[in-house]
């Protein structure tokens, strides 16, 4: 039994479920691959059984790219695949992934199991930003670990496990997140970088969307900006400010996508 995981991680935290999700698979006798989206991977010439996404979430929903990666890129599968969906964030929140079930149906994708995953706060621009203790990161990891086995055996038993939000909440989650991301892309304007800055191109060569440029020296922001803080938090200076300021890096799996 063959499956392959496609996610997007910005800090490392889906990159690290992702990679315990493919252990787990491993362990139970199954072939699996695992692979971000940024990849580019040709999925028309990959033969799988099964499918893992992932993907943070951003304000309570779904990443945009993330949506827009599997519209393009995801085709119509002669066999039903059956299908797992997790999302990460810092609290255990449930997510809405009809809309993305929808996308997977017409693709002849069959979504049995949807989880989403409390991991350690990696948002440090927030405000009220408040980095959390090594007790209460071991105390995630561990939990966010039995929910993989737990996950991974019902899957394998073809036994519906979906986390259901209700249409109002799912309504207000998709009215906030259209509100906050609406003029995402001017978050760019927000960013520079201080005198610390040693020109190492770290930054431009780890965004997701290629918003970065460095450009005689010069480090410049473009406007396609998705708030996913990898160059904040990958910076061996610390040298990218937000409005002006130096924020707390995220260090806690900021190596996985960066390295």
């Amino acid at each position: 039994m063959k499956g392959i995981i496609l996610y997007f991680s910005g800090t490392g935290n889906t990159k690290f479920i992702a990679n315990k999700i493919e252990e787990e698979f491993t362990k139970n006798g199954c072939e699996i691959e695992t692979h971000s989206i940024e990849e580019k991977l040709d999925l028309q010439n990959i033969s799988y059984d099964f499918l893992i996404l992932g993907f943070p979430k951003y304000f309570e929903y779904i990443p945009h790219n993330f949506i827009e990666y599997l519209k393009d890129n995801l085709y119509y599968s002669s066999k039903e695949i059956k299908t797992m969906i997790f999302s990460t964030g810092k609290d255990k929140m449930k997510i809405y992934f009809h809309e993305l079930e929808k996308i997977l149906l017409e693709k002849n994708y069959k979504v049995i199991v949807t989880k989403n995953f409390q991991m350690p706060d990696s948002f440090t621009l927030g405000k009220g930003y408040k980095k959390v203790t090594r007790k209460d990161i071991r105390e995630i990891y561990d939990s966010s670990l039995a929910d993989i086995k737990d996950i991974v055996l019902n899957f394998l038993i073809d036994n519906t496990i979906k986390e259901e939000v209700s249409d109002i909440t799912a309504s207000i989650y998709k009215t906030i997140y259209k509100f906050k991301t609406r003029d995402l892309y001017k978050n760019s304007l927000n960013f520079s970088v201080s005198s610390n800055c040693d020109k190492c191109n770290l930054c431009v060569n780890v965004c997701p969307t290629k918003n970065i440029e460095n450009i005689n020296s010069y480090i410049k922001f473009r406007d396609n900006c998705i708030m996913c803080c990898r160059c904040v938090n990958a910076c061996p200076k610390n040298a990218i400010l937000y409005k002006e300021k130096e924020h707390t890096q995220y260090k806690e799996n900021i190596d996985l996508v960066v390295s």
